[in-house]
């Protein structure tokens, strides 16, 4: 809302996210969250954020599938943000954030590959900046160094952390590009600054380990090795979906990937008593009601993938058997 304040576009401080997204816990980021799970009991939250569905190929939200956006070239996800800009009018429309890929507790979002260059050239059209959460995506997961790498997006800020420090001290950052940055430029006297700090920002433990981080990524090249090893953990998986009944929809990218369960073999929400079982075997995975995803460390060996995936067909078939559900031999 500064930066357009300072360029010229001072009506300008609407933020559209998405449904079901996580932006954090804080009044603001929360505001921008769309889960209604985590926000309503906080609500009225900040005015001015706006929600569009997320491009759900898997259970699309406006009743298409990717193959008729295809042939037909659809993409109502996409358009629907241009549509919301449009309504809103563009001039009171300051960003759009979202995330390349998202997992929380509305299920695991992979967006088709037109996806985000639909949306940069629609943010693009209309002045407004896009923000992408790489807060899970970045540094490696998808094996490509950002989620806007791998759809060949370059967006205006970048939100970065976790895998910064890799998990070893709290790190988080916002990248942003050089003109964004030059309408903060100025005097004191102009008051232009970006004037905003945090009492452990800069920390240099923090930093340290970031620095760290960086360099091991490059000596031992963890974003190719992601990358490779997601080509494993894929076939993993499909052969997971192969042996068992229900397993739906197996996607992502590098080292986030994931599945759906289907309600019709498992019964509702099934995702809690997997987890337990999983936890009893020694394994940790993100498993929400009806969904499964895994996000190992960039450092995870193929015999590790395999025992995970393992583990958790292990984990699907006890619960099965306790829910009768008829599941077909491998």
């Amino acid at each position: 809302r500064q930066y357009h304040q300072q360029a010229g576009h001072p009506r300008k401080f609407k933020i559209l996210s998405r449904y079901g997204a996580y932006h954090g816990a804080t009044m603001g980021a929360l505001s921008a969250s769309g889960s209604w799970e985590r926000k309503s009991v906080f609500e009225p939250l900040v005015a001015g954020f706006l929600k569009v569905h997320p491009p759900t190929c898997n259970a699309c939200p406006y009743d298409q599938t990717l193959e008729r956006c295809r042939r037909h070239d659809l993409f109502t996800c996409a358009r629907h943000v241009e549509r919301t800009i449009l309504a809103e009018d563009p001039e009171t429309v300051a960003a759009v954030i979202l995330e390349p890929m998202s997992v929380n507790g509305s299920g695991f979002t992979v967006p088709p590959d037109e996806y985000l260059p639909m949306v940069r050239a629609i943010c693009d059209k209309h002045n407004v900046l896009l923000i992408l959460d790489e807060i899970i995506t970045g540094f490696g997961r998808l094996g490509t160094k950002f989620g806007g790498d791998y759809y060949g997006v370059v967006p205006n800020l970048l939100c970065v952390g976790k895998g910064m420090s890799g998990g070893y001290a709290p790190l988080a950052a916002v990248l942003v590009q050089e003109r964004v940055q030059a309408a903060f430029l100025g005097t004191p006297e102009e008051r232009r600054e970006f004037h905003h700090g945090h009492t452990y920002g800069g920390n240099p433990v923090a930093a340290a380990a970031g620095l760290a981080v960086m360099r091991l990524m490059r000596e031992e090249r963890l974003v190719e090795r992601s990358a490779a090893l997601g080509g494993i953990l894929r076939r993993l998986l499909e052969g997971l979906a192969a042996r068992l009944p229900g397993i739906l929809a197996p996607r992502g990218a590098g080292l986030l990937q994931g599945f759906d369960l289907d309600p019709a073999v498992y019964g509702p929400a099934p995702g809690g008593a997997i987890e337990a079982a999983a936890r009893e075997r020694g394994l940790l995975a993100r498993i929400g009601r009806n969904f499964v995803v895994f996000a190992p460390p960039l450092t995870v060996g193929e015999d590790d993938l395999a025992l995970m995936v393992g583990r958790l067909e292990e984990s699907i078939a006890a619960v099965a058997a306790e829910r009768g559900a008829p599941l077909r031999a491998g």
